[in-house]
């Protein structure tokens, strides 16, 4: 079904209004009329369906800007996983940033993080995997101060795989990401602003 004129041409036109609508989200770009005419995007998705006979949903939607910075795009090999990556910089750091830039936006297709960084991780998550560490401890009979200590270890395991800047670099997984890209910006400020990630079905 995906290779049909119908449904590629339906996707590449919903491409190009979520770009020139700077749509931010699955749920606004539904709701706007859609480009070609017709009534909404729903409703033109909705009629697509019933043609072909096939489900098909539009599931996520992101646009960035960076006014001081770049956003790189990223399309794994295989065009099943997308990156979208924004880095705040000035032009002569981005240039010398530029390939590990790119690396990085191969890590996020890669490893997959959540967050960028571990102070963006809510209170609810935190609590969720403290909760899910003691439950595997409670019954080794450990003393309460020490099992609070694993589970803060466990929770730095966490924050290595959930969080951008905490994992092990893809290229050499003795530094973490954070460090390449300190390294490569060579003492001059940078920050890596936010991310999205894109699977084929997800």
């Amino acid at each position: 079904m995906a290779r049909t004129e119908d449904f590629t041409a339906l996707a590449a036109a919903l491409l190009r209004q979520a770009f020139a609508d700077k749509t931010a989200s699955a749920e606004e770009l539904l709701a706007r009329p859609f480009a070609g005419g017709g009534g909404s995007v729903q409703e033109i998705l909705t009629g697509t369906i019933a043609k072909l006979g096939e489900n098909m949903q539009v599931a996520r939607a992101a646009y960035f800007e960076a006014p001081q910075g770049a956003v790189h795009a990223y399309i794994h090999p295989g065009n099943r996983v997308g990156v979208l990556l924004e880095v705040k910089a000035d032009d002569a750091t981005l240039a010398a940033l530029a390939p590990t830039i790119h690396d990085v936006a191969m890590q996020v297709a890669a490893a997959s993080p959540s967050f960028v960084r571990r102070e963006e991780v809510d209170a609810a998550t935190l609590e969720k995997e403290r909760e899910i560490a003691r439950e595997q401890l409670k019954e080794s009979g450990k003393p309460a101060a020490v099992i609070e200590k694993i589970v803060d270890g466990k929770l730095a395991k966490f924050f290595e795989e959930a969080c951008l800047l905490e994992q092990p670099f893809i290229k050499d997984d003795a530094k973490k990401v954070a460090d390449v890209m300190k390294e490569a910006a060579g003492g001059r400020p940078f920050e890596v602003v936010r991310f999205a990630r894109f699977a084929l079905g997800a």
